[in-house]
């Protein structure tokens, strides 16, 4: 943002850089980058011709504010710890254990007998695999 407004607008990366990192001087570098950008801009706008130093000193000192509020925005970001993965919901450990009260009683899951399958008589599988043998060997005999 600070390039593409030739500096007058170099004031705004510095914003979110006093914020996030909270710091004295960051707070300080940007009352100091609005206050210069706005005597800059006056300057500019007060100059009675293009030619004037008047003019080229403003500009100069719009484009390093532009130049230096980028490099030190850069340069705050990729110093910056990275934020802590977000925890889930809920607890982010296991509570540590502890006796049972004697005023709450312990919690006891209900009870769910374990999974059986269901018993089926020896003779009734061996009936049934007879009868799938005799099935398979008409169908064979039947085949061309």
């Amino acid at each position: 943002m600070p390039i593409g407004t030739i500096g007058i607008l170099s004031w705004v990366p510095l914003i979110r850089t006093a914020l996030v990192r909270r710091r004295a001087w960051d707070w300080v570098a940007l009352a100091f980058t609005i206050l210069l950008s706005f005597g800059a801009f006056v300057t500019v706008g007060t100059a009675p011709n293009e030619d004037d130093l008047q003019m080229d000193v403003g500009m100069a000192t719009l484009l390093l504010l532009a130049a230096g509020s980028t490099v030190y925005f850069l340069v705050a970001e990729l110093r910056r710890p990275p934020e802590p993965l977000p925890q889930p919901y809920g607890h982010p450990y296991a509570p540590p254990p502890h006796a049972p009260s004697a005023f709450a009683p312990a919690y006891a899951p209900p009870y769910a007998p374990p999974y059986a399958p269901p018993i089926v008589p020896l003779g009734q599988v061996q009936a049934e695999l007879d009868e799938l043998s005799a099935l398979l060997h008409r169908h064979e005999r039947s085949a061309p």
